[in-house]
């Protein structure tokens, strides 16, 4: 649950039942408070008012406590970046922090939560409104990329239960939903129904007028088995190997089912089983920069002032020329 361990975590694990250190961790995660907006969270650009370094240095900051917060061990931080590489975004698309920040606290806050408000609040993020171009998406010209991404990437998977027909009907329900653009730098996101398509649409072959709600009743009713499936795959792949097993899998997502797509207790179930602790798993996943990094300041039992901004940033900095940029 956490970047690597330090010596003293490893002895006090050892000291333990399995059990009692996987359930102390995750309530941990769990309970973690929430994050404490930094002065400049919603600062606009008439804020910045010109000031681009400053802006940038802002920017710099958000990933380096990111990182940082990772380096200390806090599972919902290391959580946060792994909904990060599935809900993914571009900060260079919109290019204000504001929207960095909402984006960042908003992984943060659903992290171990429930998985669809999670779906639901990203997809009126700004910085996904801009990312996947739902700002663009209005009745008298749709635009299918979030719909598409929508179920593809983020809650069914591939060709995974919806067809090109169901792209273009989501399309049209989930129109009418603004933010600023990115010269205003301003977090105000907001729905304007008259750009709303307000005429019935047919959905996995249900029609009514739907709109933002009601697809997400759509998705997590009709094809709830689908997004159990892909999403407890996904977390399977991320904690024990690439490859999911199957069986595993369906038995985490009928948890998933039950628990009304709460995270969290399809978590304590894959890491509290037999299975998480097979030897065949030890040493199969490969850290990615950021892990790497973040470990090697644990193993070390470097934290605090004994870590400073300037190594942080070189953390940010390297694992960018490696391929894992935070943010983007």
């Amino acid at each position: 649950m956490s970047v690597g361990a330090t010596p003293a975590q490893i002895a006090t694990a050892l000291a333990e039942d399995p059990q009692e250190t996987v359930a102390r961790v995750l309530a941990q995660a769990v309970d973690e408070p929430a994050l404490t907006p930094p002065p400049w969270a919603n600062f606009t650009d008439e804020d910045y008012d010109g000031d681009l370094e400053l802006k940038f240095t802002n920017y710099s900051q958000l990933r380096t406590s990111w990182l940082r917060r990772i380096a200390e061990g806090s599972s919902r931080a290391k959580w946060a970046l792994f909904w990060h590489n599935h809900f993914v975004t571009q900060y260079e698309l919109y290019f204000c922090t504001a929207l960095a920040w909402d984006y960042y606290d908003t992984l943060n806050t659903h992290a171990l939560g429930s998985f669809r408000p999670f779906v639901e609040a990203i997809g009126t993020s700004g910085a996904m409104l801009h990312y996947l171009n739902g700002r663009d998406n209005i009745a008298a010209e749709p635009n299918e990329n979030y719909a598409r991404e929508l179920m593809e990437l983020f809650t069914m998977g591939r060709d995974n239960g919806y067809t090109q027909t169901d792209v273009e009907e989501m399309s049209r329900a989930l129109t009418g939903w603004r933010s600023d653009p990115r010269y205003v730098c301003e977090n105000r996101v907001f729905f304007n129904p008259d750009l709303f398509d307000d005429t019935p649409k047919t959905i996995f072959g249900q029609t009514g007028n739907f709109g933002y709600t009601e697809v997400h009743d759509l998705i997590f009713g009709l094809r709830q088995n689908q997004v159990a499936e892909y999403i407890c795959g996904k977390i399977y792949s991320h904690l024990c190997y690439a490859e999911p097993d199957a069986a595993v899998v369906a038995e985490l997502a009928q948890t998933f089912i039950a628990s009304d797509f709460e995270i969290a207790p399809v978590v304590a179930e894959l890491i509290g089983s037999q299975h998480f602790f097979s030897e065949r798993f030890v040493g199969a996943r490969i850290k990615s920069p950021l892990e790497l990094f973040a470990h090697t300041l644990n193993a070390l039992e470097l934290s605090g002032t004994q870590v400073t901004e300037e190594a942080l940033d070189n953390g940010t900095y390297y694992s960018l020329l490696l391929g894992q940029d935070l943010l983007d």
